[in-house]
């Protein structure tokens, strides 16, 4: 009985200038022919009532295969976004102290060469940066609501960042990738790049202050204090000035006379008639024009403003001096600041003012005709 048997076959075709050219292509092609005696295949023929003939053609295109030293291919790539579910917009602003929520990785990639040729790789995040040092540095977290903060060991985990509390400027936050090196399709090793630093999400953590004028003061009849309320920073993160209109609103008590009842009535703008608090008739910064007695504002937008108000009552109590501004889109009110790094607060709640005098136990006498001081800075 006469035995089956195999030819094989191996084409080769080339194409390029040389060998050693960059550009060429190398086919190989393997036929196997598998071969019966006759009476086996007409026995099979008889059995089967079809004609068995296996012939199998296999192609492989030949891909230079990558030396483990070989390092010159694409690294990781990938980036982030802040979205906010709230307005399903992209974050760009962010005022100081709030969390920067909610981080999202954009689809991370990365190719490497494998011997069936260039295959994809997975790709995961295994740290995040602010690209700060020290004291600076912020933390990532994770938050459900973007108000609750939850320190997470697992970079995966992370969608928010608390910046530290003083932090104000531009804000850069980006994911650290890394691949796994198999590839996805072909199921072999890849090389193993080093981890990379994402494409970083750039944006503005602001703040808006305004000073406390008043801290420590009494009323008397003529006398003055100054406010300044600004805006940091004072450039973008796209270079674009931060600036704004800035209107200031004057609260105060309206006491009749200014001591023991005694009122001058000239008939000109310090009239001890009216509010016992008003906006100085000649403000010392050029930009702002005083539009009543209890409304000041600048005619330009800028990213900083002084006014002057003047006392006309040594009773005047239940004063209080606010700025506002339009900041990136926001209608935002200034926090009260005493070194201009943090914001006043009292027994926990935080100060969107300027008190005028201060008065703590709210008998309309300043609390400094008697000092004591119940606030403390953040």
């Amino acid at each position: 009985m006469t035995s089956p048997f195999f030819d094989i076959t191996f084409s080769v075709r080339y194409y390029g200038s040389s060998l050693n050219s960059k550009k060429f292509r190398l086919d190989i092609a393997l036929f196997v022919h598998y071969h019966e005696s006759s009476q086996k295949r007409k026995r099979r023929e008889h059995q089967c009532g079809e004609r068995l003939s296996l012939s199998v053609t296999l192609w492989m295109i030949a891909a230079p295969l990558k030396a483990k030293a070989q390092t010159n291919d694409p690294p990781p790539s990938g980036s982030c976004y802040v979205f906010s579910p709230r307005s399903s917009s992209i974050v760009e602003y962010s005022r100081r102290k709030m969390i920067v929520w909610e981080i999202t990785p954009t689809s991370a990639t990365d190719y490497d060469f494998t011997p069936w040729g260039l295959d994809e790789n997975f790709v995961i995040i295994v740290g995040w940066t602010d690209f700060m040092e020290g004291e600076e540095k912020g933390e990532f977290g994770y938050s459900p609501d973007g108000y609750n903060f939850y320190p997470v060991n697992n970079p995966e985990m992370v969608n928010a960042y608390l910046p530290k509390p003083g932090f104000v400027g531009i804000l850069k936050i980006a994911p650290i990738l890394d691949d796994i090196p198999i590839g996805i399709y072909s199921g072999m090793p890849t090389h193993d790049d080093d981890s990379v630093t994402g494409d970083p999400w750039k944006m503005t953590v602001w703040e808006f202050w305004i000073t406390d004028g008043a801290y420590g003061w009494v009323p008397s009849l003529d006398s003055e204090l100054t406010f300044t309320a600004w805006i940091e920073p004072t450039v973008d993160h796209k270079g674009q000035s931060m600036a704004s209109i800035i209107i200031f609103f004057l609260n105060a008590s309206a006491e009749p006379g200014y001591c023991m009842n005694a009122t001058p009535q000239n008939g000109q703008w310090d009239d001890t008639i009216g509010s016992d608090l008003k906006f100085h008739i000649d403000q010392p910064d050029p930009r702002v024009f005083r539009w009543d007695e209890t409304t000041a504002g600048t005619w330009v937008p800028t990213t900083d403003a002084t006014v002057k108000v003047i006392c006309l009552d040594y009773g005047a109590h239940s004063g209080s001096l606010t700025a506002i501004a339009t900041i990136a889109g926001e209608n935002a009110i200034a926090r009260l600041t005493r070194d201009g790094r943090s914001w006043v607060i009292e027994l926990g709640i935080a100060f969107y003012y300027a008190p005028i005098p201060w008065d703590m136990d709210h008998n309309f006498i300043s609390d400094f005709a008697g000092v004591y001081d119940w606030f403390f800075p953040i």
